[in-house]
């Protein structure tokens, strides 16, 4: 009877286990592999060595998998190389070039990978250091150019976030399953950390049990549509985060079929309005949603009897850190182009382009200052989705999906918006409360005092493009290449991406085929390349006539020079025009 209850529970595993294995090495046969550079290139945007070695690696809460886990870890079923290997974590693009050991990094791990520990209420989840990711993860950006690495803080990242999820996965399951992998797990982690073997094996065994109910929910129809390097469903993987795992609800899992490319921080704390799709206006919400999204350890199934209601909100999410961070990036500044690395810019072509971006671009993209905000806030121009033709599924999706609250106190269905402003206000006051914060501290930590609004309309915001050439592909999915195709009539269908390699004329990463590379294709769902097209015809989404080639190329040289000083900015009310520290200038 005990043999057929392993069998029944190993057999279907390592089947399912069998066909994503073939399935993923039929689709991709590899990673690509590293790219190596010889020079790494910082850029002055206002901070310190110490200012960006803190950003990347301070913890902001996410606890993914204990270090030792990691370290004892390896790929898969059918690989024994270790789950931290250097030259898969480069080919998957985690930023892994130049890493050095110090007082920030003690483990030499890549950026935006960090340490932290958190004891849960029930007992079940010991305080052990753990693995999270940082803020810098995804927001820091790395353009290569003939063998030298331009690092860019707070640009947005390329490394493929979805794929490394599956691998850690599929680890988890074919360590539980395979005996030997299992043995060796168990001698390196009880080894490192001194733990009894058995309740190393009992926690093996619940994470694995995490892992087991992922693939079956994402098996035969995967739950998010294909990422790959760049990208996420951000908002989607946040409620399914918060709402389905968190839970331990899995109903309330809704598909991942709108993948968005990673913003650029720089100027975000000025904005009113954050996300694509122009739903979130406090810097706290917006900060501690991303922690839980990336797996910040919660307690909103909790023991009622023994524990408080209020016990409910209590999280890993490291609410003092964040709100430093968010103060950090008022210190950050755009990126100037490197034109010793990148290339001279052509000035009377970036005058023209200039006079082009005013005529053209500025209505939307310009700085437009609510000069009665303090401190200074900048408008963003959100722009319905018809009008800007752009692929609708982020902002539909975060729009139209209902979840049951029942988990968060909430007797009824609820949206994306109402899930993510319960959860951020319940967690974070919960913290203030434990802390004892004052009206006057809560307000600070909050960010610039604005209240805790989300909502869900059918727009996606414009936002300035100060330093927009540090930050490639475009569109918010990242469904155009370069800015040149964006500002053509006609763009490529599919292209290829994974690499580093930039290409400063047309303003993003090459796209030609190499090994292992991944295809894009803008048919596909969540895709669509289409909208904000500059044409002769009257298709849906054109927002002006075609520019000729040279206009294209002199948009390019102004986007590549554009600074605070010169940028387009205006009263956000009575559109005067307005200049200096108003406008972002030191």
């Amino acid at each position: 009877m005990r043999l057929a209850r392993i069998l029944w529970i190993v057999v279907p595993l390592v089947v399912l286990g069998g066909a994503a294995y073939t399935y993923a090495k039929l689709k991709n046969p590899g990673l690509p592999a590293p790219e190596r550079v010889t020079e790494l290139v910082h850029l002055d945007q206002g901070w310190a060595d110490w200012d960006r070695q803190w950003f990347r690696y301070t913890p902001q809460g996410t606890l993914l998998m204990p270090l030792a886990w990691l370290k004892a870890s390896e790929q898969g079923f059918f690989s024994d190389k270790p789950l931290i290997d250097q030259e898969t974590l480069a080919g998957l693009r985690f930023l892994t070039d130049f890493i050095q050991k110090d007082e920030l990094n003690p483990q030499a791990l890549p950026v935006g990978w960090t340490v932290g520990s958190w004891a849960s209420p029930d007992g079940t989840s010991p305080a052990q250091a753990k693995v999270g990711f940082t803020c810098a993860t995804c927001h820091t950006g790395q353009l290569n150019y003939k063998g030298t690495a331009i690092q860019i803080d707070g640009a947005g990242a390329l490394m493929n976030a979805g794929a490394y999820q599956e691998m850690v996965g599929k680890s988890i399951l074919a360590t539980w399953i395979l005996p030997w992998k299992r043995a060796r797990f168990l001698d390196s982690v009880t080894a490192s950390t001194h733990q009894p073997r058995e309740e190393v094996e009992a926690g093996l065994r619940r994470a694995a049990g995490k892992a087991w109910t992922a693939l079956r929910t994402s098996f035969p129809t995967p739950l998010y549509a294909e990422e790959g390097y760049g990208r996420l469903d951000a908002l989607q993987r946040i409620a399914n985060t918060l709402l389905a795992d968190d839970t331990e609800d899995v109903s309330n899992n809704r598909p991942g079929l709108a993948p968005v490319k990673f913003p650029y921080l720089w100027d975000i704390w000025r904005l009113d309005w954050v996300q694509y799709n122009a739903s979130v206006r406090q810097p706290m919400a917006r900060n501690a949603g991303e922690a839980l999204g990336v797996r910040a350890e919660t307690n909103f199934v909790h023991d009622h009897v023994t524990q408080p209601e209020s016990e409910r909100w209590r999280t890993s999410v490291q609410f003092a850190n964040i709100a430093e961070m968010e103060t950090s990036l008022h210190r950050l500044h755009a990126p100037v182009w490197p034109a010793n690395v990148l290339g001279p810019i052509d000035k009377a072509r970036a005058e023209h382009g200039r006079a082009l971006f005013e005529d053209h671009c500025a209505a939307c993209h310009g700085i437009k200052v609510v000069s009665q905000a303090t401190p200074i806030e900048w408008k963003v121009t959100p722009i319905p989705l018809k009008e800007i033709g752009t692929d609708p599924g982020e902002a539909i999706a975060f729009k139209e999906n209902r979840y049951s609250g029942k988990a968060l106190g909430i007797d009824r269905e609820i949206d994306g918006a109402e899930a993510l402003r319960t959860v951020t206000e319940k967690v974070k006051d919960y913290f203030y409360d434990q802390e004892n914060y004052t009206k006057a501290q809560r307000e600070d930590a909050d960010g610039l005092g604005r209240k805790n609004e989300v909502v869900a309309n059918l727009v996606y915001k414009a936002r300035p493009l100060i330093g927009i050439w540090a930050s490639p592909p475009y569109l918010h999915n990242g469904s155009v290449p370069t800015i040149y195709d964006l500002l053509s009539p006609e763009r490529p269908a599919a292209f290829y991406k994974g690499t580093r390699e930039y290409d400063p004329e047309k303003l993003g990463f090459r796209t030609e085929p190499f090994p292992n590379a991944e295809e894009f294709d803008s048919k596909a769902k969540g895709n669509s390349n289409h909208g904000h097209w500059f044409a002769n015809d009257s298709r849906p989404g054109k927002l002006g006539d075609e520019f000729s080639i040279e206009e294209r190329y002199a948009l390019i040289e102004y986007l590549k020079s554009a600074s605070y000083a010169d940028y387009p900015c205006n009263d956000a009310v009575s559109g005067a025009p307005l200049s200096g520290a108003v406008c972002g200038a030191e």
